[in-house]
């Protein structure tokens, strides 16, 4: 059975190489999920926005996460 991953690209940080200068690993997010995807044998994606993406925050957060975040 594959996962489910609310996950965009989008959510690693790129702005004109600057990102290299900063602490913070600013492709975190794109090395987690391929992480996710290797451990688990694959997942299946769902872009952040729409219903879908909706009713998945809403299976693994609280009510409370999820109004703040608009869904």
């Amino acid at each position: 059975m594959a996962i489910e991953l609310v996950y965009a690209a989008g959510y690693d940080i790129s702005v004109f190489g600057i990102e290299r200068l900063h602490p913070f690993d600013a492709h975190k997010p794109s090395k987690a999920f391929a992480k996710i995807v290797s451990a688990f044998g694959g997942a299946r994606c769902v872009e952040p926005s729409g219903r879908e993406a909706a009713a998945l925050i809403r299976r693994v957060h609280t009510v409370v996460y999820a109004l703040r975040a608009g869904r």
